[in-house]
């Protein structure tokens, strides 16, 4: 009798510990498909982020929406060892990319950023025009540490991947409209259908703009106030499935802005001296050449009134999967830029140290990818 209730209580045991390493299975295997629905291209293929050895983070475009991120430079708000600043040149369309502290402040036209910028796989060689709005990006993604092996040359911080939403038979339309304080508006439409049975398209146009934060005490009539933007954008990509392993995608965007100058400022420990001719460590500094109103942030380059920023660019891009082991991609492209800025240095209502700068550029881009999957390898 004993033998037979310990059989028993034996058999309750071993299923309840069953019962508890299913659940327990169950539970990993659920988290790990939850890792695997995240894709990231970080090595030049689709694969799951669980999967990558890459330092990568993935910003999809969920968040992008309910973070209200409008440019590239709110990307670096959300990813570690990220940091993104504008205002290059005094231009709202330039990007100064930083990965673990790697990255390259100044746009000298003879040095190359540390941080490569990538859109959909063409590499934006000009850190002006870099910091792009995000009106129909399905991810972006931040690859740290140096990418050279699969990347190339100026990626020794790391890579940032944008990728936009692919053409396809979604049916599609969208429209999304804000409003906030300083006269902020902006907007953008949306579509994504296919047009035929193996042709499809999608199309995004966006508009914002915003009011400045005040004036620089050295311009007489400035086209734009200190912080004031506007800006439209647009961007169209057609998409060719011309059989179950080769497709085309054709795409143009364009984008045209027009901002403030950034504002250069002194801010005083200890109030100026009128018996020091030097004024410490601010000769020549006297105090009608500071602003009054602290909303008028300082100086700007005189003779210029406004910044601008416009350029297009073009790419083609073809995926041939090969056979089951070997798969192909080209991409071409060509990109044209023109820009006006400048720097105040001085910072001061004084011509000492000011650089105002024209400038533009044009490029042209070609890639050959090859990828192989084998059972113990892949390249």
């Amino acid at each position: 009798m004993k033998l037979r209730h310990l059989s028993q209580l034996t058999v309750a045991i071993v299923a309840a510990l069953s019962t508890s390493a299913f659940a327990e299975q169950e539970k990993t295997s659920a988290k790990q498909d939850a890792f695997e629905k995240i894709e990231v291209t970080a090595r030049k293929r689709t694969e799951s982020i669980f999967e990558s050895p890459t330092a990568v983070t993935s910003i999809g475009e969920n968040l992008i929406d309910k973070a209200n991120m409008s440019n590239l430079e709110d990307i670096g708000k959300y990813v570690p060892n990220l940091n993104i600043t504008r205002y290059g040149v005094g231009n709202a369309a330039h990007a100064s990319v930083f990965i673990r502290g790697i990255g390259l402040q100044d746009h000298v036209i003879t040095t190359d950023p540390g941080v490569g910028v990538y859109l959909d796989g063409v590499y934006l060689g000009r850190q002006m025009g870099s910091n792009l709005s995000l009106p129909n990006v399905e991810r972006v993604e931040v690859l740290r540490g140096p990418q050279g092996t699969l990347y190339g040359r100026n990626t020794l911080g790391g890579a940032v991947n944008i990728i936009t939403k692919q053409p396809g038979d979604d049916g599609i339309v969208t429209t999304t409209a804000k409003v906030g304080s300083r006269g902020r508006l902006a907007g953008d439409v949306y579509f994504n259908n296919s047009l035929t049975d193996t042709v499809s398209m999608s199309a995004s146009v966006s508009y914002k703009q915003r009011d400045g934060v005040g004036e620089a005490i050295n311009l007489a009539n400035p086209e734009k106030e200190i912080g004031e933007e506007q800006e439209l954008s647009g961007r169209m990509a057609l998409k060719w499935q011309a059989s179950s392993d080769l497709s085309f995608v054709f795409s143009i965007d364009g984008v045209d802005n027009e901002s403030g100058q950034s504002p250069y400022t002194i801010e005083l420990t200890a109030p100026l001296d009128p018996n020091d001719p030097f004024n410490g460590d601010f000769p020549l500094l006297t105090e009608d050449m500071l602003p009054s109103d602290p909303d008028d942030l300082a100086t700007t380059v005189a003779g210029i009134e406004s910044t601008a920023y416009s350029g297009w660019g073009t790419s083609l891009t073809a995926d041939w999967d090969i056979n089951n082991t070997y798969t192909a991609k080209f991409i071409t492209s060509y990109r044209s830029s023109e820009y006006e800025g400048g720097l105040d240095d001085d910072a001061v209502a004084l011509n000492l140290s000011e650089f105002p700068e024209e400038g533009g550029a044009d490029q042209y881009s070609f890639e050959i990818q090859l990828n192989g999957s084998f059972d113990n390898m892949d390249f």
